[in-house]
Order: C-alpha cells, then structure tokens, then sequence
C-alpha cells in the first residue's frame, strides 16, 4: 500500500514537471511568434541556449535576420550577440553587437563570464576589447648602414583595427632609436583608429646585423695565355651595415695560371664586422694566344700576321686615315700587316673580307690598357673600308693587306690582341697578340 502511494506521487511529480516544460514551450513558442519568428524557425531556437536572451531583449526576427547576414558574423558568438542585442546596443549599432562581441571573444578568456555581469561592466569590457592589438612580428631588427628613423621599427610590427583593418603605417613610435646603431631597444608603439579607439604598447627588440655582405665580381672573366693579371682588380666587397669592406675581401681557392689555357675557379670570402660570411665564385677563362709571325687556318685563309709601330711627322702626307682621325705630329699608331693565303682561289676585292657569306671573316680589336685617342677608337668590327691601307684586288693565291690602329699608346706593355672568327659564327675563334 505504502509504495503504491509512493508511486503515485512520482508519477504525478513527473507529469507536473512535463506539464511546466510543455506549457513553458507554448510559452517560448508564443513569444517567438509575437517577435515575427517564422514557424519553421521557432522549434530551432526555442531549444537553444539563447532563446531566452531573444525573447528578454525583444529581438525582432527581421534584426535577428539581419545580425546573421552581417559580414563580421560568427556562429559560435551568436548567444553573446543575442545577449547585447537592444540591452546594451541597438539594431542601429549593428557593427558595435558583432564587432564588439568578436572582440571580446577574442581577447578574453571568461568570455562566457563577462557575459553574465551587468550591462555596465559588460559595456567597459567591450569597449577595452575594441582598441586595436599591436603585434610585435620579430624581437630582431636589421640594421642598416645609415639612420632611417623610427618608421623603421613598423617593418616588425602589425596594427589591426577591428574597424580599419591594418593600420601599421599610423603607429606612433616613441623613444630613442637609430637604425644604424646596434643594441638593446625599448620603444612605444601607440595607435588610434577611425573610431578614436586607442593602444599603447611597449616593445622590446634588439637591432642585429645578420645580413651576409657582397662581393661584387668583375663580368669579364677572359684572360689571354701568358698575360698577368690581379685577382683582386676591380672585385668589391659591400656591406648593408659597414659600406664598403673591399679590404676584408680574401682568396680562398686560387688554382688559377694564365700559362695554362683553361677555365679556372677562384673562390673569394668575405666576413663583415658581425661576423656574417659570404663566398663568391668567379670562373676565369684563359684563351689561347697566337703570337706575330704564327700562321694561323680560318675559313679558307691562311692568316699571318706581322706588326710594327709608325710616328706621323708634320712633313709627311695626311693620309685620308690621318685626316680622319686628326692625328697630329708625335701619334703613335700601331701598323699590323695581314698576309692572307687564299686556299681556294677565291676571288674577291679586300672590301669583301669583312663581308656576311660562308666565307668571309670577322675581325675584332681587344686590348686591356688605358690609351689616348685623338678621336674615338676605330676598332675593326666589320668595318675595313677605313682602315685599309691597300685596295688591290685580292685575286691571286697570296696577298699582303695592311691597315692601321689609331693609338696613340700611353701605357705600354699593355695587351692588345685581333680576335679573327667566321663572319657567322664566333664558336671557332683565333686570338693574335700584336702588343
């Protein structure tokens, strides 16, 4: 008798609370409706966590739209959007619900906790989320060789409003910095967005040289057999910090000879004042070299050359060369007669040396000195009309053809070398030092 009792009480407590959760959805489901919520939305959010917020902040289903359809919408903040939502902000501050909601998410641990202090409190939170977040990207600085100011400092920090997006290049930096000046730095970094909202930030960096320097390598890297030369001429060594460190400039790998014709490698090291290393490659190619009075076979030819130096006096005849290059009484020049061997007979004028058939040869002048010229150098480049002395048809087996450089030579010992070649191809090349 006595459980069945006890029974019957059970039973009648459960279908009171069943009643009360029964007649407490009738309930939500009424007050959604009242709000405009469509009926196939009003099951949905009466089970969720933040229908009571809608329904005590009279959230109308057309704002409650509209908050979902803003591009700053996320749906896992939705409960705190419907917390605020016309009890702190109204529908007009639409940006303040979601961006503020989103900051306050972000930036605070006990988000969910901040929610439940009075509207006051939770305004001041929202409103300290809101400032704009500095980021301090490396706490290593570059340094530069010359001061670029403060503004250099924002190439390691990042500035975000949540209503302007990156805002870096607004930063204020405060404090006693010099980019050229290595060290320990602490400086303050403050901001302020379209909205007025503010951060100030402290950072601490230190300014480092760790950039390797660069060696800087000539680009002509030809070397004719048996000429000296330096290893270090016009190679150079720059630093972003230290300018100019040619002097640190040293030679690691050296197996380099111009008696031996080859491609050699030459491996120079560099190590600025930080200690930061660097290597440079440089190939030279030394070309074989056929000497005055050697005979040579190129494209037909035969080809000897001989060489001598001639001085114009006052009372000797301007030739239409002399006239051209307006040379005076005391030039030097350099006269090289060319003897060529026509191995097939083949018959045509000097001119037509320096033509573009089968063949034909191309000539070129290379020289490695610092010469005065009584006019700009004239070098044989397809170009013979000026510069030969003989016109004589070249019709038989052999024929001597001279022609002159206009140099006036300075500094002797210098190289000076015709580089002969097919006129359509410099792939087989002969190299003939007449200085």
């Amino acid at each position: 008798m006595i459980k069945r009792r006890i029974l019957n009480v059970i039973i009648v407590f459960v279908s009171v609370i069943l009643l009360s959760i029964l007649l407490q959805g009738c309930s939500k489901a009424d007050k959604l409706s009242k709000l405009g919520y469509p009926e196939a939305e009003i099951d949905k959010i009466s089970k969720s966590t933040y229908v009571g917020n809608i329904i005590s902040n009279n959230l109308q289903y057309n704002d409650f739209r509209d908050l979902k359809k803003h591009e700053g919408y996320k749906e896992e903040n939705l409960e705190g959007y419907t917390k605020v939502f016309n009890k702190i902000y109204t529908k007009d501050e639409m940006d303040m619900v979601v961006i503020g909601i989103n900051a306050l998410e972000e930036k605070s641990k006990d988000y969910t906790e901040i929610l439940e202090k009075n509207n006051e409190d939770i305004r001041k939170e929202i409103e300290k989320a809101l400032s704009p977040k500095i980021t301090l990207k490396s706490n290593e600085l570059t340094a530069t060789s010359t001061d670029k100011g403060k503004d250099y400092v924002k190439s390691i920090i990042t500035a975000q409003s949540y209503f302007d997006g990156d805002i870096t290049n607004s930063a204020i930096i405060e404090g006693n910095f010099l980019s050229n000046k290595l060290g320990d730095y602490q400086l303050v970094v403050k901001l302020k967005d379209s909205k007025g909202y503010q951060a100030e930030q402290v950072i601490k960096f230190k300014l480092i040289d760790n950039k390797v320097p660069q060696i800087k390598i000539p680009s002509n890297n030809n070397v004719f057999q048996g000429d000296n030369i330096d290893l270090m001429k016009d190679v150079v060594g720059v630093d972003n910090f230290d300018g100019d460190i040619t002097k640190k400039i040293t030679i690691e790998k050296n197996d380099f000879s111009t008696g031996k014709v080859g491609t050699y490698a030459v491996v120079y090291k560099l190590t600025d004042n930080a200690s930061n290393t660097t290597t440079a490659t440089r190939e030279l190619t030394v070309k074989p070299i056929i000497k005055v009075n050697d005979t040579f076979e190129l494209n037909k030819y035969k080809i000897t050359l001989r060489s001598f130096t001639y001085n114009r006096t006052d009372s000797e005849p301007a030739s239409y060369f002399y006239n051209y290059y307006t040379a005076k009484e005391g030039n030097t020049f350099l006269i090289t007669s060319l003897r060529l061997e026509n191995l097939d007979n083949i018959k045509r004028r000097p001119f037509e040396i320096g033509g573009n058939d089968e063949h034909k040869i191309n000539v070129e002048l290379i020289y490695d000195g610092t010469y005065t010229y009584e006019a700009s150098p004239h070098g044989l480049n397809n170009n013979w009309y000026d510069i030969f002395m003989s016109i004589d048809p070249l019709v038989s087996m052999t024929e001597n053809l001279s022609f002159e450089i206009p140099i006036s030579v300075k500094d002797s010992g210098k190289s000076i070398v015709l580089k002969f070649s097919r006129y359509d191809s410099s792939a087989e090349s002969f190299f003939v030092k007449i200085r």
